[in-house]
C-alpha cells in the first residue's frame, strides 16, 4: 500500500469514526430525553396514586 493509499484509508476511517461518534452522541441525547420523560411520568403517576388513596381514605371516613 502506498503512502497516498494509506493516508486516504486513514482519512476515510477518521470520517467514518466521526460520523459514528455523532450518531452515538445523538442516541445518548435521545436516551437522556426519554429518561427525563419517564421520570416525569413516574412522578405524575405517584401523585395520582397519592390523590387516589387520599380521596378514598377521606371518602370512607365521611361515610362512617
Amino acid at each position: 500500500m502506498s503512502r497516498v493509499e494509506g493516508s486516504r484509508a486513514e482519512s476515510n476511517m477518521v470520517y467514518a469514526l466521526t460520523a459514528k461518534n455523532a450518531e452515538i452522541e445523538s442516541l445518548v441525547k435521545s436516551l437522556d430525553s426519554w429518561k427525563k420523560r419517564a421520570a416525569a411520568s413516574e412522578d405524575k403517576l405517584a401523585s395520582l396514586e397519592v390523590s387516589f388513596i387520599l380521596y378514598y381514605s377521606l371518602s370512607s371516613i365521611s361515610i362512617l
